[in-house]
């Protein structure tokens, strides 16, 4: 008889032991587990803003009142057309405002001048500076600080001028947003296209 009661409490000390482990195992990794799929997320974000800026830079190149459509979906982030500096002609940049949970998006402080040139974007409404994300497109990805927190992706473009259509919205949360694009015509030797965020 005491054989049993030995291997009953055996069975229960074992049982306890794990659930201990187990219980001490998630308390250190729970601060990490919402990072987990933070690299993922970030790079499907920039995927969508390069396709856009594709989407953007064809409609600018085609006839007048050619138009076209773009859906984006961006969970847990904020779409805009916000305004630029006197340097880019006053057009509207996009801009994919999200909180990275890690820090995902490389942080930079090369570049400190509205506006965006070959390799920097810096955004003087959030103190952001970005970097060209590739060297075939026009998107700048960047985040406010050395870690976790407020990020951007942005496209900024120097021979395409961005204006806001006035029949939807000039920015939106998401987690889904449809970008109507449409090729308004030339001004000087810009082409110029309208955005509308419905």
């Amino acid at each position: 008889m005491r054989k049993g009661v030995s291997e009953v409490v055996s069975f229960v000390l074992v049982t306890a032991i794990m659930i201990t482990a187990t219980m001490a195992a998630y308390v250190w990794a729970s601060n990490s587990i919402s990072t987990l799929n933070e690299p993922g997320r970030i790079k499907n974000l920039a995927n969508q803003m390069i396709s856009l800026d594709s989407v953007v830079r064809s409609v600018a190149h085609g006839d007048i009142n050619f138009t076209n459509k773009f859906d984006l979906y961006y969970p847990d982030s904020y779409f805009e057309l916000r305004n630029t500096t006197a340097n880019l002609n006053g057009s509207l940049m996009p801009v994919l405002v999200i909180t990275q949970k890690s820090q995902v998006l490389g942080y930079t402080t090369a570049y400190t001048t509205p506006g965006c040139n070959t390799n920097y974007s810096y955004d003087a409404l959030t103190h952001t500076t970005m970097y060209r994300y590739t060297t075939v497109d026009n998107v700048y990805v960047g985040g406010q600080a050395n870690g976790p927190g407020q990020a951007e992706i942005s496209i900024c473009y120097t021979g395409i001028n961005i204006s806001y259509t006035g029949n939807c919205v000039r920015g939106r949360s998401g987690p889904f947003a449809t970008i109507n694009i449409k090729k308004e015509g030339i001004t000087g030797s810009m082409p110029r296209v309208s955005i509308d965020i419905c």
